[in-house]
């Protein structure tokens, strides 16, 4: 099943044409092939993988050592510019479509032991939750069918805005699109990140917290109808300066929200009257309620 899929996705081909160019070893392209099929199902080292084959019938398999992996890595490393963009023109050609919605985010890994002279090993916001660990942050830009175009990783220090500007760069500099629309999270959003949208003329979606633009008040309370999504979300359709904004409500979150809020409140009003404001003034709960 899975060397059919490699073989309709096209990756068998690309990969032939490539280790023709540059005589190498069948032996290297079957390793490419045999760390994929360990990924997709017991995701282990390179040291790992060449144990693990043993335990998969294939006879390429046997002919494999671990200098073959590594050498599968170094030639990957290489070519991830060549394959990605070939996997995208053979994709397109044979679904017969045209790219017009693209998905980006990112994650982080982070590594254990000496990471060695590896430049790209940094502190950062970790989304494994080890602020204690060196990491690296990944970035991924997918179609709407879910087929990835291409990757990147960045510094583990590098914030979601920088990946996404990018990222997004990246994509119309190598890839031939027309009208794309880009999509990412709140992460993504930025001032530097819209003006590099609209430099590039890409149009986009973008998630935002209602509190976290100057609009949001009038956003929220625009005389527009809400249509009913399913049980916990409405949205509505709001046109404000020229920019479309689709309001999305949450009621259940919406009643939570405001009882946090007057707990909070209630602890904020008792510690004002028996302590000192200075004392509140950097404390993280409260600190967006307290204007000075």
């Amino acid at each position: 099943v899975f060397r059919r899929l490699w073989e309709n996705l096209g990756l068998h081909t690309i990969l032939a044409g490539l280790f023709n160019e540059r005589d190498l070893s069948i032996d290297v392209q079957e390793a490419i092939f045999c760390m994929v099929l360990n990924r997709l199902t017991e995701p282990t080292s390179k040291l790992g993988v060449s144990d693990w084959k043993d335990s998969v019938y294939r006879p390429e398999f046997e002919r494999l050592k671990l200098h073959h992996f590594y050498r599968a890595i170094d030639f990957l490393d290489e070519n991830k510019d060549t394959i990605e963009e070939q996997l995208f023109f053979h994709h397109t050609n044979l679904f017969t479509q045209q790219l017009d919605l693209v998905f980006f985010d990112t994650t982080s890994t982070y590594v254990e032991g000496d990471a060695g002279a590896f430049d790209l090993l940094e502190y950062g916001h970790s989304k494994d939750h080890r602020p204690d660990r060196l990491q690296v942050m990944i970035g991924i830009l997918m179609s709407r069918d879910g087929i990835p175009i291409a990757h990147h990783v960045f510094p583990g220090n590098t914030p979601d805005t920088d990946a996404f500007i990018e990222a997004v760069s990246d994509l119309k500099k190598r890839f031939t699109i027309q009208r794309v629309i880009v999509v990412g999270d709140r992460g993504m959003m930025g001032k530097r990140t819209l003006e590099v949208l609209e430099e590039l003329q890409l149009h986009y979606i973008l998630g935002v917290r209602m509190r976290n633009i100057k609009a949001g008040p009038e956003l929220a309370n625009s005389p527009e109808p809400y249509t009913f999504i399913k049980n916990n979300l409405k949205v509505k359709e709001v046109v404000h300066q020229g920019k479309r904004y689709i309001v999305c409500l949450n009621e259940e979150e919406a009643k939570r929200d405001q009882l946090v809020r007057e707990q909070i409140e209630i602890k904020l009003r008792s510690k004002l009257e028996h302590g000192s404001i200075k004392d509140l003034i950097g404390n993280s709960e409260y600190k967006k309620y307290i204007n000075v």
